[in-house]
């Protein structure tokens, strides 16, 4: 949802249609979470519904905001809440991959998935369902020796997502920056009372 993605967002008169879309996904979530999709079907159709809704949400403007937006973005959120302590793994189960240019490589390389080269923030509902579809079948196959529990069952949709990040060309960045959050540490670890003593003063 930065501007430099969706040409115009960051405009005065567009920012009404972007508030009102975030709202709706900050309403959506909160109440999914009070009562979480009990199936797939379930989730798919409450899924369906809430990226329609977001996308109704810039109508009058003249944002362009597809499917393909509209799925990465709520997709994200549930990929980020499952890394918290203590996040139940059942409000989990059924949610999708969140689809990019780093999850279609994977999927064509490692899966064997034929789907759109790098153009996913254009595809529409029925492209992205059938992508996740495939990427289901894929993961419940005798194919998927890979992307596996250690007790051997298939990981769900939206673990897929976090081996298609180690493993796709993004994991370059993720380790030159820990790196250097490592050497920052070991300066400030290595420099701790200089640091505390400046800190101290520039505070005053």
């Amino acid at each position: 949802m930065m501007p430099r993605t969706i040409k115009g967002l960051g405009s005065s008169e567009n920012l009404k249609y972007k508030d009102s879309m975030l709202n709706y996904v900050y309403e959506r979530i909160t109440a999914y979470f009070e009562e979480p999709a009990r199936d797939k079907n379930g989730y798919e159709n409450w899924h369906i519904e809430t990226c329609t809704k977001m996308i109704e949400c810039f109508k009058g403007s003249e944002l362009k905001f597809a499917y393909g937006k509209a799925q990465k973005l709520l997709n994200i959120v549930f990929k980020h809440l499952l890394l918290f302590h203590g996040a139940k793994e059942e409000y989990f189960l059924y949610c999708h991959t969140p689809i990019d240019n780093n999850v279609l490589k994977t999927c064509r390389v490692k899966a064997g998935i034929q789907c759109r080269p790098n153009n996913w923030s254009a595809m529409d509902k029925d492209e992205y369902l059938k992508l996740q579809n495939d990427i289901r079948n894929y993961l419940d196959s005798d194919r998927n020796i890979k992307y596996r529990f250690e007790n051997g069952e298939p990981v769900p949709n939206l673990v897929f997502d976090y081996y298609a990040w180690i493993e796709g060309d993004k994991n370059r960045t993720v380790i030159k920056y820990w790196l250097n959050v490592k050497r920052e540490t070991d300066y400030y670890t290595s420099n701790k009372q200089l640091i505390d003593s400046f800190l101290e003063n520039y505070d005053k």
